[in-house]
Formats: C-alpha cells, sequence, structure tokens
C-alpha cells in the first residue's frame, strides 16, 4: 500500500471533480461557504494536493510499523488510551480502504493517534525532531516564546506532560497546513485583480491617448506614459508585497486583512496613476528639485490649449526624460512618495509666508 497508496481514491476524486459543470466548479472555488454544511460541500471538492498524499504515505508506513513490529505488539498490554489511538487510526486507514476521500483533518487525525501510540522511549526521541520543525515552521520569536513556557524535558518521568506538549506542536502544524492554502488561495485572487486592473487601466490610458493623438496629429503624449509608469510601479509594489507577506503569526488575520483592503489593494493601480500625475504637476511647478529630478522647459503654454502644453512638456536633454519615467514608476510603487512629499509643501505653507520648493 506503501508505493500505490489511494490510488483508486485519488482517482475517483479525479472523475468527481471532472464530472461537475464548469460552473459548479468555479462557484465552489470562489464562493465563500457559510454554513458548516456548505463548507463540508466545499472541502469534498478540494481535493488533497499529491504532497498530503506522500505525507499520508510515511504516516502509514509508520502506523504499519508500530502495529506489526514495531513498539506495540498483540501480546503487550495496552493503555486505554493507546487502544483508543489505534482504533481512531484504523477508522482511517478503512476510510482510505473503501476509497473515501481525506481531508487535512483526516491526516491530523491519523497523525495524533499515532503520537498516543507510541511508547515513552520513541516519544523522548521524537521530541527533539517535533521541536525543531516548530522552530523552522512557527519561527525563531514564536519558539522563544514556546520555551519560556517551560516545556516538559525529553528525558522527564512525566511522559503524559511529554505527549500532551507533542500534540499541541502537531496541532500548530496541522492548522498552519490548513490555513495556509486558504491564505495563497486569496493572494492568488488578489493578484489576478490587480493584474486586470492594471491592464484595464493601461488599456483605457492608450486608448484615450490614441484618440488624442488622432485628433491632434500628434504622437504619443509624454503624459500618457507618465501615468502608465505610475500604473506599472503600482502594480510591482502590489505584486511584491503580496510575495513577501510574512509567514510568521497567526494566518487568520492574515486572512482578515487580506480580506478587509482587497479593494483597496485591487485599485492600487489607480492610485499608481494618481499619484504620477501629482509627481508631473510638481515637476512643472518647480515644487521638487535637485540633480536626482528631471528638468522641464518652462515655455509658455500656446494660447487656449493648455492641456497639449501639459500633456507634452519638453524636457531638457533625453536624461531628463528618463528621470521623468523613473520618477513616475517610483511614485506609484513608493505609495507614500507623494503624499509625504505634499505633506512637507503643506508644512512649509504654514511655517513660512511663501512655501518654498524641497530641494533635495
Amino acid at each position: 500500500m506503501n508505493s500505490d497508496v489511494n490510488s483508486e481514491t485519488k482517482k475517483r476524486a479525479v472523475n468527481g471533480i471532472s464530472r461537475k459543470s464548469v460552473w459548479q466548479r468555479l462557484r465552489s472555488k470562489w464562493r465563500q461557504p457559510r454554513t458548516y454544511k456548505e463548507y463540508s460541500e466545499w472541502l469534498a471538492d478540494q481535493p488533497l494536493p499529491s504532497h498530503a498524499w506522500a505525507y499520508f504515505d510515511h504516516l502509514h508506513s509508520e502506523y504499519l510499523t508500530l502495529t506489526s513490529n514495531g513498539s506495540i505488539s498483540s501480546d503487550e498490554p495496552k493503555n486505554s488510551d493507546a487502544a483508543n489511538a489505534e482504533t481512531a487510526a484504523r477508522r482511517i486507514v478503512d476510510k482510505v480502504d473503501k476509497n473515501t476521500l481525506l481531508t487535512w483533518g483526516d491526516i491530523y487525525a491519523f497523525e495524533t493517534a499515532i503520537l498516543r501510540m507510541q511508547t515513552a522511549e520513541r516519544l523522548c526521541s521524537r521530541a527533539w525532531s517535533l521541536r525543531a520543525k516548530y522552530r523552522s515552521i512557527a519561527g525563531q520569536r514564536l519558539y522563544d516564546d514556546y520555551l519560556l513556557s517551560k516545556p516538559p524535558d525529553p528525558k522527564g518521568e512525566n511522559i503524559n506532560a511529554l505527549k500532551m506538549d507533542l500534540e499541541h506542536i502537531l496541532g500548530e502544524f496541522h492548522w498552519m497546513y490548513t490555513v495556509t492554502p486558504l491564505l495563497e488561495t486569496i493572494r492568488v485572487a488578489i493578484a489576478v485583480w490587480v493584474g486586470l486592473s492594471t491592464l484595464l487601466t493601461v488599456l483605457l490610458i492608450t486608448i484615450a491617448s490614441f484618440l488624442y493623438c488622432s485628433y491632434k496629429s500628434c504622437a504619443m503624449p509624454t503624459f500618457a506614459i507618465v501615468l502608465i509608469m505610475g500604473v506599472l510601479g503600482a502594480y510591482v509594489s502590489v505584486q511584491r508585497r503580496l510575495q513577501t507577506m510574512p509567514a510568521e503569526g497567526d494566518p487568520i488575520v492574515g486572512i482578515f486583512e487580506l480580506q478587509k483592503n482587497k479593494f483597496s489593494i485591487c485599485l492600487a493601480p489607480i492610485s499608481g496613476a494618481i499619484f504620477a500625475a501629482l509627481l508631473y504637476l510638481m515637476f512643472i511647478g518647480g515644487l521638487v528639485q535637485g540633480s536626482l529630478f528631471p528638468r522641464l522647459i518652462a515655455a509658455p503654454p500656446p494660447q487656449g490649449d493648455l492641456w497639449a502644453y501639459l500633456a507634452n512638456v519638453a524636457t531638457v536633454s533625453v536624461s531628463d526624460l528618463a528621470k521623468l519615467f523613473v520618477w513616475s514608476f517610483i511614485s506609484g510603487f513608493a505609495e507614500r512618495l507623494v503624499p509625504d512629499a505634499l505633506d512637507r509643501l503643506a508644512l512649509s505653507r504654514r511655517t513660512s509666508a511663501e512655501p518654498k520648493p524641497l530641494v533635495y
């Protein structure tokens, strides 16, 4: 059973999902369950990934070792806890033999039962590996807090306390195994919506620029490129933040934060375009100066055509044009850049009669 464990179960899961309509599959994937029954139906449509079956195969091998030639033999008297644990583990094995779909909860119950079936010697030898694994998953900060709670010594005589401690650590593992995929699903969904928002914003800017160029018979306005660079900067910033979210902490809190802020995150490309436009106007007005910033030619606007002047402000050199595009990207990428610059300008206006430009 070790090499081809659950092959029929996996095949049944795949065939069961393939018989569902496309609408049912999409609905079960994106709709949030509201009752436990809906959650159970949703969970039944989420087959275990291949690494979960490999993990179960490893646990099943350990179970066979314990029940056949390992620590527990048929002639050795068993306490009630070990007997109940073996009964619970056998139920999980029977579910697999009957081609019943398993969940992460079944794997957790199976591993907990195996832990309760082990003797004191095996528990002591396993304690260090489980605690080292907990440190790698939870992080050093949480592991230090765990050590401050003075966990039982594996070499001590209180085996029941050691077993309860290891069961708690095991529960933390499987809690992360269960919730982390949900967190990743939300991240992927937000990343897709941000990508669509970016694509739509760039498309609208491009269409508006094309119509303007067709009407004016001119090249693509500099202002349109500035907006697009701000949109791309915001998109890269959001993707980077989604990929570098800290793994430590309560994953439920992470899910709450993503769900609460997903609308504002999806609007980040639009905010990037607005910040790039504001920074562009600050450059034109000379409110931000310095060697790192672009130098723009302050020519008087054509009479009656102020928009044409703002859309096609000339730069002193090609390098200044490159600086303009780079700073437009940065204004979308660093979302606090333009608001902080506006705050400094407002502060200078309050402290002096005449506002001074920001010089870097």
